[in-house]
């Protein structure tokens, strides 16, 4: 059932009978107050959009036990402080500006491959070790009172993180070194940073961004992989703006001595596909390379 912008949509109307609806999209619905208790008989459904629907109690999902995607995308909703249930299959949670200052404890992520919470008000996410095994991204950027990222110890599958923006977190996981598909890491515009893993053995890594985190104080030995090719085609990024390093390492080093401190040991600079080293004030980054502004 495609709803999608009927913006002067009230209510929806009585689903008991529909037990084979797959598939329920009501995103833009911006007239729709709530979803009706009846919902909960579509024991089938497994998406559902809400996206851009200001006042929606989600209490009705304490039924909907088969959901397997959700998306909330929006920042005014009734009931949500006091949600105390999420449906124990979820796979994909979209939830932008989520009011939440935390997930509630009884929150199932066994099944959980995407999670995107970005610009919201978590502090936290959860307690504890969680069995994240499935977990590929996890997107929670602009959310600026998050003040620790949880326990990624069995999140070996993850493959993206972005906490670019997270303005109140102080410390990173050393567990990330246990996320051995990790292909991209944003943190950049972390202003409170301090502590970021001195040792991690990301082999698959092919874009960092640690910039706008002037608090960091020490320089992470990431390896990156050192076999004949160092980048995996595809995007192979390094980002140096501004670099924060600069400052923080001994008098002489300078933005080279950041940039080949995060290169693989056998660096290749020729299966570079791009690198951002805006504000680099010399003529040369390495030998037979030159600058050309």
């Amino acid at each position: 059932m495609n709803l999608w912008y009927s913006n002067n949509l009230k209510e929806i109307p009585d689903l008991s009978l529909a037990i084979n609806l797959e598939e329920l999209n009501l995103s833009e619905c911006e007239s729709l107050v709530t979803l009706p208790s009846s919902i909960q008989n579509a024991i089938k459904l497994r998406t559902l959009y809400c996206s851009g629907v200001l006042l929606i109690d989600l209490k009705s999902l304490e039924g909907m036990c088969n959901l397997e995607y959700l998306s909330v995308d929006c920042s005014r909703m009734e009931g949500t402080q006091g949600i105390v249930y999420f449906p124990s299959k979820l796979r994909f949670l979209l939830w932008n500006n989520c009011p939440l200052k935390r997930l509630h404890s009884n929150f199932k992520v066994e099944y959980l491959v995407k999670l995107r919470m970005e610009n919201s008000d978590l502090e936290k996410l959860w307690d504890g070790t969680q069995p994240l095994g499935r977990l590929k991204q996890m997107f929670l950027r602009g959310s600026k009172y998050l003040k620790e990222i949880p326990d990624l110890s069995l999140a070996i599958n993850l493959e993206e993180v972005d906490i670019c923006k997270c303005e109140s977190l102080v410390t990173f996981p050393s567990s990330m070194q246990n996320a051995i598909k990790l292909i991209y890491l944003d943190i950049s515009d972390c202003k409170k940073l301090e502590s970021f893993p001195t040792d991690l053995n990301l082999e698959s890594l092919e874009y960092l961004n640690l910039t706008g985190c002037p608090n960091l104080r020490n320089f992470p030995a990431i390896k990156m992989g050192c076999s004949d090719v160092d980048f995996p085609e595809g995007r192979n990024e390094i980002v140096v703006e501004d670099c924060f390093w600069n400052k923080n390492l001994p008098a002489g080093l300078d933005y080279l001595d950041c940039l080949t401190r995060c290169m693989p040991c056998e660096f290749r600079p020729e299966q570079l596909t791009f690198l951002n080293v805006r504000g680099y004030k010399h003529e040369k980054l390495w030998e037979g390379i030159q600058v050309h502004c």
